[in-house]
C-alpha cells in the first residue's frame, strides 16, 4: 500500500511544512490563512525557493476559497498606482481537465462571474481564471525574479469555455507577485491576439497581492 504524506518537518522546525505543490493545491481546499502563515515561517529555515513559491500559490489560492464564503475581494495594488485593484469573487470552481470546463459552461456554473482553478498540481501557463461576462483574466502567481508564460495553455483554457456556447472577446493575463518582491516578465510564447492579447512581455499586467487578515 502507498503512503502520501503532505507535511513534514525539518530539524529545528517546530511546525510541519508542505513537501510538494500537490500538497500544496490540496491543502488550499482545506486550511485557513493562519495554516498558510505558519508555512511562511518555515522560509527562513529552509530557504527554498521552490518551496517558497509553493507557499504562495497556497496563500492565492486558499484566499479565493475563503473570498467565496466570507464575500471579501482579493486586494492588490500595481506599481505607479494609487488605487488598490480589487478582485470579488463571487464564485468558484475547480476542474480536472478542459472537457470539465466545456460541462461547467454547459451547465451554466460560470454565469455572473466564476474563478476557475485547475486541480492539476503542474498546470502550464495559469494558476487560476476567472471568466466574467467576454473577458477571461488568467493569473499566475509567482516568487522567482523572472516568469515566463506559455500562452497557449490560456488559449486552451479560452476554447474550452467557447466550446459550450459562451463568448469569450477578450482575455487578459496577470502576473501576481508577493510583497516587496522583484519580478519581471521573461519569455512570452504563445499566440493570444485573437482575443485582443498583445503576446508581448508588456503585454502581461504585474500586480502585488497585499496583505490578508490571517486569523481567517
Amino acid at each position: 500500500d502507498a503512503v502520501n504524506h503532505l507535511q513534514c518537518w525539518s530539524r529545528g522546525a517546530e511546525d510541519p511544512a508542505v513537501v510538494s505543490e500537490f500538497a500544496m493545491r490540496w491543502l488550499s481546499r482545506k486550511v485557513g490563512l493562519e495554516f498558510v502563515k505558519m508555512c511562511y515561517a518555515h522560509e527562513a529555515v529552509q530557504k527554498n525557493p521552490a518551496w517558497s513559491g509553493w507557499v504562495f500559490e497556497l496563500e492565492f489560492l486558499t484566499r479565493l476559497r475563503l473570498a467565496v464564503e466570507s464575500g471579501a475581494s482579493i486586494e492588490l495594488e500595481a506599481d505607479g498606482e494609487e488605487e488598490k485593484i480589487e478582485w470579488h469573487v463571487p464564485r468558484r470552481e475547480t476542474f480536472k481537465d478542459l472537457s470539465a470546463v466545456t460541462e461547467l459552461a454547459t451547465k451554466g456554473r460560470l454565469a455572473g462571474g466564476c474563478w476557475l482553478v485547475p486541480e492539476t498540481w503542474n498546470q502550464g501557463g495559469y494558476d487560476a481564471a476567472f471568466l466574467e461576462g467576454t473577458t477571461l483574466r488568467a493569473v499566475q502567481v509567482t516568487r522567482a525574479k523572472v516568469h515566463g508564460f506559455k500562452l497557449d495553455y490560456v488559449a486552451s483554457l479560452v476554447n474550452a469555455v467557447v466550446a459550450s456556447g459562451l463568448q469569450v472577446a477578450m482575455v487578459e493575463v496577470y502576473l501576481v507577485a508577493r510583497g516587496a518582491d522583484e519580478v519581471r516578465v521573461g519569455d512570452v510564447r504563445g499566440d493570444l491576439r485573437a482575443w485582443g492579447f498583445g503576446n508581448q512581455p508588456e503585454s502581461i499586467r504585474i500586480v502585488r497581492l497585499l496583505e490578508a487578515n490571517t486569523s481567517a
